[in-house]
């Protein structure tokens, strides 16, 4: 079942699809399955899940991979480089406010390798390797270590020992798994969401081409919702998010 709450997020990228339910995925869902069981196992933590997030790009390279797994759970031996790739956290604060964490790697306008870590809108100053520790101290240490390689069969890997660019098994991929958390309804994790990843890309210089216009998204979200309740309140989120980005995006 996909959902209509909190699908925001990514909702300019040619790649976007609505989330999954978690509590609603099955074995036949791949690694949303294994998204959903993550998420479930943390629901009554301090500061719980609200979605896990995985997207990739446009592939740009290939190489010759073994024990590699699709996100389907398909076996494969081939994997990618993509312009983009995102591994996306987000968490639900004691205060019932969004958190988030973003990996990400890109190849930019000048074919260099971007990997950077990002809260919110706001890029740290970790690495990839001490972002996979976070993720670690978030109990989701076995999610990273399978999209990088160090757990096979995997969903990816470095090119090699310098963990200099990370390959994936499948490209043009978006899979989402929400939490049912009742918060997932407030307005304020779609500002949260709305245009987070696209300014990342646009940040680090990496060259995309936004597949939806406002009006597309919000008839795209509406389309999802199904629920005419919502129609307004969804007019007024991505107009203002993407009017004035500085007073309506949540930091």
């Amino acid at each position: 079942m996909r959902y209509s709450y909190g699908c925001s997020l990514g909702a300019g990228l040619s790649q976007w699809e609505p989330p999954y339910l978690a509590g609603e995925c099955s074995t036949d869902n791949g690694m949303a399955f294994i998204f959903d069981k993550f998420i479930s196992a943390k629901k009554d933590d301090q500061i719980p899940f609200a979605r896990l997030s995985y997207i990739t790009g446009d592939p740009l390279e290939s190489l010759s991979r073994s024990l590699m797994i699709k996100t389907c759970g398909e076996r494969c031996q081939e994997a990618f480089l993509c312009n983009y790739f995102f591994m996306d956290v987000l968490l639900i604060n004691e205060d019932q406010s969004p958190l988030s964490l973003t990996l990400f790697q890109g190849i930019d306008k000048n074919k260099k390798l971007k990997q950077s870590v990002w809260t919110g809108r706001e890029k740290t100053d970790h690495n990839f390797e001490s972002g996979g520790k976070i993720l670690s101290n978030l109990g989701i240490e076995e999610l990273w270590n399978k999209m990088v390689g160090k757990v096979r069969p995997s969903w990816g890997g470095y090119r090699s020992k310098e963990k200099d660019k990370l390959f994936v098994s499948t490209p043009n991929i978006m899979i989402s798994v929400l939490s049912p958390s009742d918060c997932m309804r407030n307005s304020d994790f779609e500002y949260f969401d709305l245009d987070r990843l696209e300014h990342i890309l646009d940040f680090e210089e990496i060259p995309f081409k936004r597949a939806r216009s406002i009006p597309e998204i919000q008839k795209s979200i509406k389309i999802i919702s199904g629920q005419t309740s919502r129609l307004k309140d969804l007019d007024s989120v991505v107009e203002k998010g993407f009017e004035d980005p500085g007073d309506n995006f949540l930091r």
